[in-house]
């Protein structure tokens, strides 16, 4: 500290033994019963001085403390073992306060910061209440095992990064006597705190407040309850990412300014086996449970979702042991529900309300691997003006991307479509890839204007017996490999608007159809189909096939192509040209008595 009268500058040891002053002094020591300096003697001059000196003392130190003690504000820190020769407020970023007390010593706010030099494993840090902005205060102190709070925040504070690494952080409590003050920003007030174990929320008072990854990483945190409500949070992103450790949390007491992004709030908690909520308003959802694979059961019957679209891919991802999902999300207008529920192995019925969201609605891997749910029940829904609410209606959704959208869906029996359009669907690979138990399919109406990719789209579907698609339109296809693959209970199939004129791969796209007897390839040109390897092999009941309409300029392989087709007597097939790489293998196992006609 400088005495700007004196021009001397003042060095404290925070042990309260002794103050040291530099080149006009010796040794002083606050002790009364100690000598005051080593070279006192009788002269006279030195008479004045230590009256003055006496004077500068009580000022210094008495005074700060008279007024301190009628506004008490301050943080009291304890160490663990290696908690010396520490710096608060490394990284400040707020406007630092002109006075700093550490054990009711007054020390010295340089390039902005305060350095402690002491043996204590407690100290007492105090300031004037002037102060705002805490934020990075105690950044990357891993030293710090305990922090108490008395009364400091001031009105709109900004707490965040307040803790930031505190690693070995382990308690955390305030208290606030003045509930009027808010805070504006608690971002990433305690990220990676290792150690930290539990937090209450009491008495505080937000304005607009910013929670996102508060307790990011804080994998030892076991509990957080709410004591009293909170309002005016305008995000809670990531908030808990990575809490290993929380096995509930009930957030009933929270309101929201508006619609909130709750994305990543419970990332990995995958301790979590309860949650609850009261009128939470949210527009973002992705990755909010992801891979919380002890959850059981979520209620979406008080969350507020307002005219917005929400974003829900990946919300529920590996959420294995989640069996059950009440209020039907009958109420939202999902955007995008890419990998919604991939590998909740545990569900088995889900209601999905959804609004005409033309070229938008990404719906890839949604239901990808939950091979225990039976039932799927898409709705769509209007806005109804006069009533100011929502209501079943005529609308028709547009997915952009279908694939693997019901992939190994296995107990799945049953599915109506009626309201899914894919005028823009580029991708519908895998849709139903592995649906072993689904015999029917309602109102499939495809009319695929843009789908470029329709690999293993009905494979392994076998206990699908018939399948109507003369209304699958499809100009712009170019992969149809394994489209069919494995479909063993298939005795019908209509394919006569099937558009092939863009298709190069046809490879093992009927592949063990054991069941067709018979197959329409009328609509079938093939001007750029390269490969058709294993297309029809084990059909062991096909009998005829025509294909007049096939052109075979680009064909390059054909190996295998009617492996084991025993019951095939009649081909009529195109000539074959010098592309023709392969054929090995072309007819092994089929019938020996079939005839074969070249066009």
């Amino acid at each position: 500290m400088v005495d700007n009268h004196n021009n001397q500058i003042l060095k404290l040891d925070l042990n309260c033994k002794n103050l040291i002053m530099d080149e006009n002094m010796n040794k002083v020591y606050n002790n009364r019963n100690h000598r005051l300096s080593n070279n006192i003697g009788q002269n006279k001059k030195y008479s004045q001085f230590f009256i003055n000196f006496f004077l500068f003392e009580f000022i210094l130190l008495i005074v700060p403390t008279l007024i301190l003690s009628s506004n008490e504000h301050y943080i009291e820190i304890k160490f663990n073992k290696e908690g010396h020769n520490q710096i608060i407020g490394d990284h400040f970023v707020g406007i630092l306060p002109q006075k700093v007390f550490i054990n009711e010593k007054l020390v010295l706010v340089k390039n902005q910061k305060v350095y402690i030099n002491s043996i204590d494993d407690i100290i007492q840090l105090k300031w004037d209440d002037t102060i705002s902005d805490l934020s990075y205060m105690f950044n990357n102190l891993a030293s710090i095992s305990s922090i108490y709070i008395h009364d400091l925040l001031r009105d709109n504070c900004n707490v965040s990064y307040m803790f930031y690494n505190c690693n070995n952080l382990i308690n955390f409590a305030y208290t606030i006597y003045n509930t009027a003050h808010s805070i504006s920003d608690m971002r990433s007030m305690f990220y990676n705190c290792l150690s930290l174990k539990s937090f209450i929320f009491h008495d505080l008072n937000f304005n607009n407040n910013n929670m996102s990854f508060m307790f990011y990483n804080c994998q030892s945190m076991n509990e957080v309850s709410f004591d009293s409500n909170l309002n005016n949070i305008n995000s809670m992103r990531g908030m808990f990412y990575n809490c290993i450790s929380l096995k509930s949390i009930n957030l009933e007491r929270i309101s929201t300014s508006g619609y909130i992004d709750v994305s990543y709030m419970f990332y990995n908690c995958n301790q979590l086996v309860s949650y609850n909520s009261n009128n939470l308003g949210v527009n973002n959802m992705c990755y909010m449970f992801y891979s919380c694979n002890s959850l059981k059961k979520i209620d979406f019957t008080n969350f507020v979702i307002g005219s917005i679209y929400i974003n829900m891919s990946n919300t529920f991802y590996n959420c294995q042991d989640l069996y059950e999902i009440n209020g039907n999300l009958n109420n939202y207008l999902i955007s995008d529900v890419n990998e919604m529920f991939f590998n909740c192995t545990s569900l088995r019925i889900v209601n999905i309300a959804l609004k005409n969201i033309a070229n938008s609605l990404n719906m890839s891997k949604m239901f990808y691997n939950c091979y225990n749910i039976e039932q799927i029940e898409f709705k769509s829904i209007a806005y109804d003006y006069y009533y100011n609410r929502y209501v079943d209606g005529s609308y028709y959704f547009y997915p952009n991307d279908l694939s693997s959208i019901f992939y190994n869906c296995s107990s799945l029996t049953s599915l109506n479509l009626k309201y899914l359009k894919t005028d823009y669907t580029k991708d519908i690979s895998y849709m139903f890839y592995n649906c072993i138990s689904l015999g029917k399919i309602d109102q499939l109406e495809f009319s695929n204007l843009l789908t470029k990719n329709m690999r293993g789209t009905f494979q392994n579907c076998i206990s699908l017996t018939s399948l109507d698609l003369s209304n699958f339109y499809t100009p712009n296809a170019e992969i149809m490999w394994d489209m069919f693959k494995g479909c063993s209970g298939l005795s019908n199939l209509n394919l006569d608007k099937f558009d092939t004129l863009k298709v190069t791969d046809m490879e093992s796209m009927f592949e063990g159809c054991s069941n067709l007897t018979s197959l329409s390839l009328n609509s079938f040109k093939t001007p750029k189909v390269h490969y058709m390897n294993k297309m029809f092999k084990d059909c062991i009941k096909l009998e005829t096939l025509d294909f007049r309409y096939i052109s075979s300029e680009s064909l390059g392989t054909m190996q295998q192509m009617f492996y084991n087709c025993i019951s095939l007597n009649y081909i009529n097939l195109f000539s074959l040209t010098e592309n023709i790489q392969s054929i090995s293998e072309i007819f092994k196992g089929a019938s020996e008595n079939f005839t074969i006609s070249i066009k």
